[in-house]
């Protein structure tokens, strides 16, 4: 028969690992959404842009700056930020583990 005492940190051990896929879940979700919208803003300047020596006509040049200013750049902040707070979220725990 175990211990109360051997069976605690098992104990422990699950809950941490509930809480830290709990807290990577939202942050993991939405990186992966913004990496989704950034590839159908690529699929759409490679269809903008086609062959490469064809010339971007004036209206295509503001399609092209749109997209960029409106999907790329702020799906790339975003994940960044998702993926900076994965990043804190797991060395919170490898510290805390560190410190016992």
């Amino acid at each position: 028969m175990k211990s109360s005492r051997a069976e605690k940190p098992a104990d422990m051990s699950d809950s941490t690992n509930s809480v830290l896929i709990h807290d990577l879940r939202g942050p993991t979700l939405n990186a992966m959404a913004f990496n989704k919208e950034i590839m159908e803003a690529a699929t759409r300047l490679s269809e903008i842009m086609g062959d490469s020596d064809r010339v971007i006509t004036p209206e295509e040049r503001v399609e092209l700056s749109e997209i960029l200013a409106e999907d790329i750049n702020p799906c790339v902040e975003y994940a960044q930020r998702a993926l900076q707070t994965m990043e804190e979220r797991l060395n919170s725990v490898s510290y805390s583990k560190d410190a016992e």
